[in-house]
């Protein structure tokens, strides 16, 4: 592992520290010590603040870059919103026979 690699590493590991304390830290290091784990962002909390954006009239553009998204998905989740807004639910699968 290069040095660069270290400090980032170093980093994030202080940081999960400090937000699961130190016993917590400790199991997780144990149980994925070496692997990357991916967190995802916590999805639906984000969607209502960029709900309300939308009725705020902001921009997809300026949406995008606030909570770190594509633009192509804040598209997606404005006609998502848009389908909600008229009861139009979500298309389910159908059956092939």
């Amino acid at each position: 592992m290069n040095e660069a690699n270290q400090i980032v590493e170093s980093k994030d590991s202080d940081i999960l520290k400090n937000i699961v304390g130190d016993e917590l830290y400790q199991k997780i290091s144990y149980e994925f010590g070496g692997d990357y784990i991916y967190i995802p962002k916590p999805r639906k909390i984000c969607k209502n603040e960029i709900y309300a954006d939308f009725e705020n009239g902001d921009d997809f553009r300026v949406i995008a870059r606030k909570y770190d998204y594509t633009v192509k998905y804040v598209e997606k989740i404005y006609r998502d919103h848009l389908k909600e807004k008229r009861g139009v639910r979500k298309e389910t699968q159908r059956e092939l026979f």
